[in-house]
């Protein structure tokens, strides 16, 4: 990761500033690396780790400073009602002391009828920074229906137990990745009782989002303000004949994309922004839950899956309480089988599997299985993983080969081949031809046309330093 320098007065700067935060000069940047990897070793990336980063601080000094009333006043007044380089340079100013004798007018500011609504973001990024108490009962006492977003934002900069009631409330964001960032903050307080709360929000229904045109309304806040990428408007038709056209023509597009999809959400990292670019919401919702998965035995601790004996739901297995798929996926991930899990199988091979809770939660236990590495209980389930491999419906059968080939499971990997090429199991047979050598994968894959997709994710799946700081979220 690399940091910045201010030419002025040699204060370490974010890279994203514009303005040196403690002299106020503009700064015109060349890099010298502060943080430098000192292991060669390489890893894989864990999931989602990418927004990591805002749970870090955005400047050098994490300690609040305090600022002369005056100069306080002309800083805020400069935020509120400056522009261009005014505005900017009162925010990184504001940003590096980080003053708590900001936080209520910051408040009050952003109620105010002429507030930009495009400097709200930069508000709370602000609050989060400056952090405290203070910050968080304001939001959490105050912010029931609405900013629900940006409150997101600033209270992923503060450690504090006492952000677990609204995140309880308010973790099932409509946006992804705003639900990624509630678990993240819950995983964060290390805090046994939000266990349950993750348990209960688990779900394997999706759904599809409209056909979408480019434009520069119904944005990602998330996305287009901190991962920089604009999100496009909803088409709107203007009669029912021109509405059931757009209807098929969705059902269709997005058929489509979830087949091309298929080898890639049981891959062990995804990019957050093909996530969010994800408009068939099989991707997102699969990678919540698989997120959702390893942060809940993260908070288990050595107890293992024993802390979660009491939390199954006392519906019948054959009701498929979402509750109970979940904490099956928990079991076969540590290599346990609960009493329930085999009726729930059961239940899933007996359903339609174009529902899309079917086909989605039998990729997940199955995936579970498959990434806990259990031999003993992998076993156990080797016949109904084979009828897996060759279930009739496409999705389900690429998503499991294609867990099979990024576990390297053997001997089932040998028994995918030879196998018909398709979009959809690429990027699974990339990873296995590179990081598994898989001779079969290799030879597939250099009888193909598809060279512009193999070489897409031959860089895809890119190693990052195994002590990269943005893997953990800040102790």
């Amino acid at each position: 990761m690399e940091s910045y320098v201010c030419h002025n007065c040699g204060n370490v700067l974010n890279p994203s500033v514009k303005f040196c935060g403690k002299c106020g000069t503009k700064v015109n940047f060349e890099p010298q690396s502060v943080i430098q990897s000192t292991s060669s070793e390489m890893i894989i990336p864990p999931l989602f780790y990418e927004l990591n980063e805002f749970f870090w601080p955005s400047t050098a000094s994490s300690t609040n400073k305090f600022l002369a009333p005056n100069i306080l006043q002309t800083l805020l007044n400069d935020f509120e009602k400056g522009n261009g380089e005014t505005y900017e340079r009162a925010k990184e100013m504001l940003l590096d002391a980080k003053p708590v004798e900001a936080i209520d007018s910051l408040w009050k500011m952003k109620n105010k009828f002429m507030f930009p609504e495009e400097k709200k973001g930069d508000l709370y990024y602000l609050l989060g920074e400056i952090g405290g108490e203070k910050v968080v009962r304001l939001i959490v006492d105050n912010n029931k229906y609405t900013d629900n977003e940006y409150s997101l934002i600033a209270l992923s900069k503060i450690r504090s137990n006492a952000k677990i009631p609204w995140l309880s409330e308010y973790t099932n964001f409509v946006q992804f990745p705003f639900d990624i960032l509630a678990i993240k903050n819950l995983e964060q307080t290390n805090s046994p009782e939000v266990i349950s709360i993750l348990i209960n929000q688990s779900s394997f229904m999706y759904i599809e989002e409209e056909i979408y045109e480019p434009s520069g309304t119904d944005r990602n806040l998330l996305s287009e303000v901190l991962l920089r990428k604009k999100q496009p408007k909803k088409s709107t038709t203007s009669s029912l004949l021109s509405i059931g056209i757009a209807s098929v023509a969705n059902y269709n597009e997005n058929k489509n994309k979830k087949l091309a999809l298929t080898g890639l959400i049981t891959a062990p990292y995804v990019k957050t922004d093909n996530a969010i670019e994800d408009s068939t919401n099989l991707l997102k919702t699969y990678l919540t839950e698989m997120y959702r998965l390893g942060a809940v035995l993260k908070l288990c601790g050595p107890n293992g899956v024993r802390k979660l004996d009491n939390m199954w739901s006392k519906d019948d297995a054959r009701k498929l309480n979402s509750v109970d798929v979940f904490l099956s996926g928990c079991y076969l991930y540590m290599g346990a089988v609960h009493p329930k899990t085999n009726a729930i199988l059961d239940s899933l091979m007996s359903k339609n599997p174009d529902a899309y809770s079917v086909h989605l939660s039998l990729i997940y236990l199955m995936d579970a299985l498959l990434r806990g590495k259990s031999n003993l209980a992998i076993s156990q389930y080797l016949n109904f993983l084979r009828s897996l491999m060759r279930h009739k419906h496409q999705i389900i059968r690429e998503a499991i080969s294609a867990s099979i080939l990024y576990n390297n499971f053997s001997p089932l990997k040998e028994e995918l081949f030879p196998m018909t090429l398709t979009e959809g199991m690429i990027p699974a047979l990339v990873f296995s031809s590179i990081e598994h050598d898989n001779h079969h994968a290799k030879s597939l894959l250099s009888s193909t046309t598809w060279g512009p997709e193999i070489e897409y994710y031959k860089t895809y799946f890119e190693k990052i330093p195994k002590n990269d700081p943005r893997i953990n979220l800040p102790q």
